[in-house]
């Protein structure tokens, strides 16, 4: 195609054939005037220093002088340096020049490569024919030796032979699509006037039999008249031979066509004559049988007899002699000049092929056409309107439905069976600051409301506000959001609040999480999570809908929470009627003021019982646990411990005295030697020797609380991660079997009667909803709760029988390394709000007792607050969600502000009005990494058509996304979203220590292509399978497994919304429905779009588009061994393999990595998820990728062709001849535009692309 798109080669210089020879010779290419400037060159180019430089060095790869000027005036660019210019013409001329014309370092033939290519003769028999793909292959061949564009040859050749009659010759198809193409070329793809379609002249076929006689008495030997097949018509050849032409005397000395000699401008002009020509009125198809020129040159020869026959007024004129004779004098100018103007015929193209009876419908061509306009006019339309986001309509007053719940509400505080309800409501210390929030809230849009632990304010105040407006007879435009952090908060908050209102939820009170949600039309508060309500905010939604904003928890300012802020911030402008209360226990209350311009604050006490805040020193006292001496080894200054220990005893209470069990002074420094030693650990085993000694009670008052009731209060144990809640319990339970008198129990199986049962619970996010909701259950006489939690526990939810806090102060949490570029997972200790929002959950219900597994000490030198989760992550995603916000937000906003809607959003000007900007390093970093996905423009930073698909993907990061549009383009959509649904959920491989043996063959029997991406498929059609015998049936095959149960239930809602997007973006066509993707979900995917499904290369291929630059090199050592035959390579152990990135040097598998015992692979390239720095590197599920992967998905390859590589990312190298590299580059090229077109317009169908047909055939086939 890039062939096709440029001018035909110049002409060579015959009289110099030893020009190329010597170098110095590009010297007399430059003309240099008296004054000493520059002039220009025949080529075109200006002729200075630079270009001069530019010949130079093509002369010293060998190309000819005439070639090194042409080349250089086919890419010459005034922008350019010399060096990029010298290379785009080295590219240019080992794309376009003949193969024997390329310098031998560049030439293709002389190495092992081959190039496929069309062959000028078929070697097939045309009579045998008969498979409509053989025809398709056969006529697209033929129009394609004519130098047609090859993509038109294949939209031609599939119209005519699906259209062609039964019977029809093969040959009468080719002259058929001759014509059709013809007709384009000239008139540019526009559609012909009244003028080319007069009718047929009567007497058109006797001027035909006279022209022949005449041509056959003059050119004699020269002519040729022949039948052609079984079209019933003639082929007319007349030879071209410029050596014997009288005329063209003048030109014999003149060079040939370049790079041909005299010799390949022979040949045959054939034009075919059928009965039904309308020639001389209309120029009949034709074709050149010149072997030596170009399909391009020959394409030239048509369209100069063309528009000479249009712009000399020939028709009704037999012009076949003249014709001749003017080819045989200017054939070599012919060639080497202009040919059709290409751009300006596809821009304007419908193709037209010519069919006068109706279809088998009973429709004509341009009914057809029309009919296809209109079906893809209406597609468009259903997408567009499946695209618009979901909005809150602006409710209207209705006086009905006012009144209706006014009476309600009523009712409700009337009815004798809601008194004890409401007794307790009004009880609860937000109930006192109802009236003075109400007030507040009419005169300003924005409140921020700082309630201690146990006031109420989750449950009460999005209830105060939803009651006012009824009561004030406004319920109809009542409509109350309140954002949760968690999913468990907006369910438990969902299901409580709806209690205290006496209904089920769903009704007046809803929720709606991510996959799950309980609303209807009559709900009017609505808990939901933070991302649910921006996702409803990036499609533009200006909540015209709502009457009030409830932000809970925000000082724990995550991500998803400032960018609310910074968003609603933007939206009060706009929506002066919209209300916005901030809320937490434990808010930095001035920062939050200033930002919303100084609102009003209101603060609330709590209402809780005393708790007892122990710290390290008496957890060690109390549990008689001591610490392990090896971490006196971690403190090597001995002058510095001793300082810290006197530093302690200093902050101890004087009542430690009296509860002094193993001494005062030794436990505080074992607790000095914990905070410096132990600072990056969570030490389990002291916590379970706490929890015992609670529930053995053998700490103070412990023994009235768990032995002198046969009910005692539950332990709440803050945790910093899922790892460490899984061991504590699973540790737990094992102890609780072995002590006398406990047994182990939960919620649905009951222990050893007689004996106290101990309920482990572990509570963390990736749990299903139905094992968080284990927490709230209420224990039997004889149970004691235990809860293994992360800061999952700190707000929102109340386990009503805790009365133990243990805070191990540890949390984990994510930090970005913007000099890096790498995300790190760290355990820090707690800010100073978390550690008391934990400390407040064991006075919820009676006193209560709070151990902190630190120092006082370490207590004192805490934050007070933890840094912003927006300044130490990544911004990728969040760039991507405010660029479409406010490119949404723009151009919703009416006429007005439509025009400014494609304004470029600055991501760092964005994002510096957040309450806490990020630093300018990591936008720009998280900017760069955008650019290089295609997410962003590379030079004005606009959101791209993919950054704005990934933007509304529900996906966790970029890359995840990016693979699951890609699999929609490919054909591979189930394993890839399935894999993109598991990449986003916690890893289903269980390894318990007592059978991590067990656990990890039982891993390796998935194992698929080496590749933890494609075992993680494997592992989910397993399961699937499973799961047709039941809920049992997969927990079994899970427990068999050693499978996480609760991961592997989310998955298929996961992927399912992950379809139900692609269907909303388009990318799935029209044919499915979301609820069909959302009942059955991949069994739903139309068939097209999972045609490749079956090729792990291809699901590679697809993973890598997405994962890069996530690429890592594996390096083996070479070692020879000695055998009777000498010294042979030996073979690599798992060990012994490294892998290396580019940025950040050597890096390591992650032992759960199916690929960790590896010791072989088919490449040497690994993609990867994620790289996080633990104790090492580590890198997280990887996949083996092929050299064309990268070549084709990975950055721009740059060509070197004197050296005969291709380097990808400038690390990434690849050995290759010149003109094979530089054809990979011209594929990638085409791969661009592919891609850029499916993406701007998803429901463009480009399978049928010779491009896609040429990368699914070299990834599939990994190049053979």
């Amino acid at each position: 195609q890039q062939q096709q798109q440029h001018h035909s080669i110049r002409q060579n210089d015959q009289k110099n054939p030893n020009a190329s020879a010597d170098p110095s010779s590009a010297k007399n290419t430059q003309n240099t005037s008296t004054d000493g400037t520059t002039g220009t060159s025949k080529g075109g180019y200006p002729e200075n220093p630079d270009t001069v430089k530019v010949i130079k060095a093509l002369r010293r790869i060998k190309f000819h002088l005439e070639d090194c000027e042409l080349g250089l005036t086919r890419t010459y660019n005034e922008a350019f340096d010399h060096h990029k210019q010298t290379q785009e013409a080295i590219n240019w001329l080992t794309l376009h020049l003949p193969e024997h014309r390329l310098p031998r370092a560049l030439d293709a033939a002389s190495h092992t490569f081959s190039v496929a290519y069309i062959p000028e003769e078929m070697k097939v028999d045309k009579n045998k024919i008969k498979a409509k793909s053989e025809q398709r292959s056969y006529v697209k061949a033929k129009l394609v030796q004519q130098g047609f564009p090859i993509f038109r040859c294949e939209a031609v050749s599939r119209s005519i032979v699906d259209q062609a009659k039964p019977g029809q010759h093969v040959d009468g198809m080719v002259l058929e699509g001759l014509s059709v193409l013809m007709d384009e070329m000239m008139s540019e793809g526009k559609k012909k006037t009244d003028e080319d379609n007069d009718p047929t002249d009567e007497g058109a076929w006797d001027e035909v039999e006279m022209e022949k006689e005449g041509l056959e008495a003059i050119l004699q030997g020269d002519f040729e008249c022949q039948s052609f097949n079984d079209t019933k018509g003639f082929l007319w050849k007349m030879r071209i031979n410029p050596s014997s032409s009288s005329s063209s005397s003048s030109s014999s000395s003149s060079p040939a066509p370049h790079g041909k000699s005299a010799a390949d401008c022979q040949g045959w002009w054939c034009v075919y004559m059928g009965t039904d020509t309308r020639y001389p009125h209309a120029l009949p198809p034709m074709w050149f049988e010149l072997p030596g020129l170009a399909a391009q040159q020959r394409l030239n020869l048509i369209y100069n007899v063309m528009k000479k026959w249009h712009d000399e007024k020939m028709k009704g004129t037999p012009v076949m002699y003249e014709f001749t004779e003017h080819l045989k004098s200017n054939i070599k100018t012919i060639v080497a000049g202009h040919g059709p103007k290409v751009k300006a015929w596809m821009q304007n193209l419908q193709l037209k092929v010519k069919k006068s009876s109706k279809g088998e419908d009973g429709t004509t061509e341009g009914d057809v056409t029309k009919q296809t306009t209109d079906t893809k006019q209406q597609q468009t339309k259903n997408r567009n309107k499946r695209d618009r986001p979901r909005k809150t309509r602006a409710l209207k007053r209705d006086e009905t439905v006012d009144a209706q719940l006014k009476q309600q509400l009523k009712a409700r505080n009337a009815d004798s069976s809601y008194q004890e309800m409401k007794t307790y409501r009004d009880k609860l210390p937000a109930f006192k600051e109802r009236k003075r929030i109400i007030q507040t809230l009419d005169s300003h849009q924005v409140l921020v409301i700082s309630g201690e632990t146990g006031c109420g304010k989750s449950t009460q105040i999005p209830q105060f506000l939803l009651d006012h407006m009824i009561e004030q007879g406004k319920g109809s435009v009542a409509n109350v959001f309140c954002t949760q952090p968690r999913r468990i908060s907006a369910v438990g908050l969902a299901s409580r609040v709806a209690e205290e209102r006496a209904e089920k939820v769903g009704n007046t009170v809803g929720y709606r999480i991510r996959l799950e949600n309980k609303v209807s039309n009559r709900t009017r508060l609505t808990f939901m999570t933070n991302g649910i309500l921006l996702r409803q905010l990036t499609g533009g939604d200006h909540l015209k809908g709502v009457s009030h904003v409830v932000v809970d928890e925000v000082h724990e300012r995550s991500v998803d929470i400032d960018l609310l802020l910074l968003v609603l911030k933007d939206l009060l402008k706009h929506n002066k009627k919209l209300r916005v209360v901030l809320m937490s226990a434990t808010v930095d209350a001035s920062t939050f003021q200033g930002y919303f311009g100084g609102c009003p604050l209101v603060s609330i006490p709590g209402r809780t019982f005393p708790v007892r805040k122990l710290f390290l020193t008496e957890a060690l006292m109390h549990s008689g646990y001591s610490v392990p001496r090896q971490l006196q080894m971690r403190l090597k200054d001995y002058e510095a411990r001793l300082d810290r220990i006197s530093a302690l005893k200093e902050l101890l209470p004087q009542e430690l005295e009296d509860e002094d069990v193993r001494g005062v002074d030794s436990c505080a420094e074992d607790a000095a030697l914990f905070d410096d030693g132990n600072r990056h650990q969570c030490d389990l085993d002291m916590v379970e020797t706490l929890i015992w000694a609670i529930l053995t009670g053998k700490t103070p008052g412990s023994e009235n609380k768990q032995r002198g009731s046969r009910k005692g209060g539950g332990i709440l144990v803050f945790l910093p991660g899922s790892y460490e809640i899984n061991t504590l319990v699973s540790m737990l339970r094992r102890s609780a079997e072995r002590k006398p008198g406990f047994t182990t129990g939960s919620p649905d199986e009951r222990g050893r009667r007689g004996d106290k049962e101990v309920w482990a619970l572990p509570l963390h996010s990736a749990l299903p909803i139905r094992q968080q909701q284990y927490v709230f259950a209420k224990t039997s006489s004889y149970a004691v709760k235990v809860v293994c939690a992360t800061n999952i526990a700190e707000t929102s939810i109340t386990v009503t029988d805790i009365t133990y806090v243990i805070d191990t102060g540890k949390v984990k949490e994510t930090q970005y390394d913007s000099d890096r570029k790498m995300q790190l997972l760290v355990e820090n200790w707690a800010a100073k709000a978390s550690c008391t929002q934990r400390a407040g959950r064991a006075g919820r219900v009676s006193s209560g007792v709070c151990y902190r597994l630190m120092s006082r000490l370490k207590w004192k030198a805490l934050p007070s607050h933890q840094e912003p989760e927006i300044r130490r992550t990544g911004l990728e995603s969040l760039i991507l969600q405010i660029k479409l916000l406010k490119r949404n937000s723009r151009s919703s906003k009416g006429a007005k502000t439509a025009a400014r809607a494609e304004k470029v959003v600055n991501a760092e000007k964005a994002l510096g009005k957040a309450i806490q900007p990020p630093s300018v390093d990591t936008i720009r970093s998280a900017v760069v990494f955008l650019k290089k996905v295609g997410a962003l423009d590379t030079t004005t930073e606009a959101l791209t058509p993919l950054g704005a698909h990934l933007a509304r993907l529900p996906v966790p990061n970029v890359q995840v996304g990016k693979i699951v549009i890609m699999s929609a383009v490919f054909g591979c959509v189930t394993p890839a979203v399935t894999i993109a649904a598991m990449l986003g959920a916690k890893s289903p491989f269980l390894s318990p220590s007592e059978a991590r043996e067990e656990a990890n063959k039982a891993r390796d029997s998935f194992a698929r292509g080496k590749s933890d991406h494609l075992t993680l498929f494997a592992v989910a059609e397993a399961y699937e399978q499973a799961a047709k015998g039941g809920i049992g049936a997969a927990k079994r095959f899970c427990q068999r497994n050693f499978l996480s149960f609760a991961t592997m239930r989310v998955v298929t809602p996961t992927v399912n919304q992950y379809l139900q997007a692609l269907a909303e973006g388009g990318f799935l066509g029209d044919s499915v429905s979301g609820h069909a993707l959302r009942s059955k979900g991949t069994h739903a995917v139309p068939p097209q779009y999972n045609r490749h499904s079956s090729s792990d290369r291809l699901v590679s291929a697809v993973l890598c588009s997405g994962l890069y630059p996530n690429i890592v090199q594996i390096k083996a050592p070479k070692h020879m061994i000695k055998t009777a035959y000498g010294a042979v390579p030996a073979e690599n152990t798992a060990k012994e393999l490294k892998y290396y990135t580019r940025d950040h040097g050597r890096a390591f598998l992650h032992p759960r990595s199916i690929n960790f015992t590896q010791n072989t692979y088919e490449t040497v390239w690994l993609a990867y998820s994620l790289m996080m720095e633990t104790s090492k590197m580590y890198i997280h599920d990887t996949t083996q990728v092929s050299p064309y992967a990268l070549l084709l998905f990975g950055d721009m390859p740059e060509v070197d062709v004197q050296q005969k590589a291709i380097v990808v990312d400038k690390w990434i190298r690849f050995s290759a001849p010149g003109r094979i590299a530089v054809l990979v580059r011209a594929l990638r090229d085409e791969l661009k535009g592919l891609l850029s077109t499916k993406i701007e317009h998803p429901q463009t169908d480009v399978s049928a692309s010779p491009v896609t047909h040429a990368i699914l055939k070299l990834l599939i086939s990994n190049g053979y």
